[in-house]
């Protein structure tokens, strides 16, 4: 006896000291939809190639749909006079782009402090450039001289590509470059390659987390202690019944669930001037659950619904629905969860035995586990 309470003592501690969260720090995840525009269909396929390999070749993650990335890498082919009418609207949208590669919340974090200044480095045109995380004394991107800088290739052509890099989540185009071209040879080749490198080199790093109690889908199976109390002229107290639940919740928002379920428990009504009756009652129960996460291995679930009953042995006419309301309680162990789970119910009408009707008062006590499927991803730029 003792040895099997030496190791469920042991059991429980290695699953409780499991990591609450999964953390993967990564690259950018980048969806590239086929180029549009107004090109032939071979020189769409040679930029497409070269947009996927570039992001392949710059070690990003390339997603293979919209929904699973968090940036999207797009191409559009154009005559050059329509590209014209819309130059100073991207001249523009191009001055406001970021003026140098400082995350927002870099890691390590930034300390600036007994006049310690801490420098990011950044590749422009084949120099290094620095920027201050103060934002102090910056580089300013301004027109090179004649001469100052390599040599680039002078732009020849009618058609010309048009690329942009826009943030999923934010709908918003974070980068917009271009190349004037006349054929898709060699040199095209490689000036794309420098313009997206340019382009990619500000992602941020993607921080990946996922918590044990933030997932589409919970399956719970739970054992069940159902005292109830039988009231007509005179009111009976039966503590006897018990059953088993199974249900699935649905968290539809982070902190809000809907949760659908069956359960079978006993039910042995005694009411005045009635012999015992034995019955064995199925419940179908709807809740709405408010999920509150604090800390870290935890989770409260005050909830309220309503329960559909069904006599299975037909020895009673239970009261067609019930309300009820209790608070579930998870605590974290191993991929999911032990719950406690206090109810209290009452019907919403009387039931009835032959020809006497009766009330039922039931508290409930859930003793189970719960896990999830399909987890929700938190999702942090660096």
């Amino acid at each position: 006896m003792n040895k099997r309470a030496v190791f469920a003592l042991f059991f429980l501690v290695c699953f409780s000291v499991l990591p609450v969260f999964a953390q993967n720090l990564r690259q950018a995840r980048i969806f590239v939809p086929q180029v549009t525009g107004t090109a032939a269909a071979d020189e769409k396929a040679f930029f497409y190639q070269k947009l996927t390999y570039h992001v392949v070749f710059l070690s990003f993650e390339t997603a293979a749909s919209r929904q699973n990335s968090e940036f999207i890498l797009s191409g559009t082919t154009m005559p050059l006079e329509q590209f014209k009418s819309i130059q100073e609207e991207f001249t523009e949208s191009r001055s406001s782009q970021s003026h140098g590669p400082v995350p927002a919340m870099p890691i390590p974090s930034v300390r600036n402090s007994n006049e310690r200044r801490e420098f990011f480095s950044w590749d422009i045109d084949g120099s290094a450039r620095f920027f201050d995380t103060t934002g102090e004394d910056n580089y300013v991107p301004r027109t090179p001289e004649p001469g100052s800088s390599r040599p680039r290739r002078q732009p020849v052509g009618d058609k010309v590509f048009l690329i942009e890099l826009i943030h999923k989540e934010k709908r918003e185009i974070i980068s917009r470059s271009f190349l004037i071209y006349e054929e898709t040879d060699a040199p095209v080749s490689e000036e794309l390659g420098i313009v997206l490198y340019e382009m990619l080199s500000v992602l941020p790093q993607i921080e990946e987390i996922t918590d044990f109690r933030s997932n589409w889908l919970f399956i719970e199976a739970s054992a069940l202690w159902a005292p109830r109390m039988y009231r007509d002229e005179g009111s009976s107290l039966f503590i006897e019944n018990f059953g088993i639940r199974l249900a699935f919740d649905i968290q539809f928002l982070d902190f809000l669930s809907l949760s659908i379920g069956a359960q079978i428990s006993r039910d042995w009504v005694v009411v005045t001037n009635s012999a015992s009756l034995h019955d064995l009652i199925l419940e179908l129960p709807l809740a709405l659950k408010l999920s509150l996460k604090p800390g870290s291995g935890v989770m409260f679930e005050p909830y309220g619904g309503i329960s559909y009953n069904i006599s299975l042995w037909d020895g009673t006419n239970p009261s067609q629905f019930s309300w009820f309301a209790g608070l579930q309680i998870g605590i974290r162990a191993g991929p999911g969860m032990i719950v406690l789970d206090p109810r209290y119910s009452e019907d919403l009408s009387s039931s009835v035995v032959g020809s006497i009707e009766y009330n039922r008062y039931m508290i409930q006590m859930g003793l189970g586990y719960k896990f999830g499927l399909i987890p929700k991803r938190i999702i942090r730029e660096y």
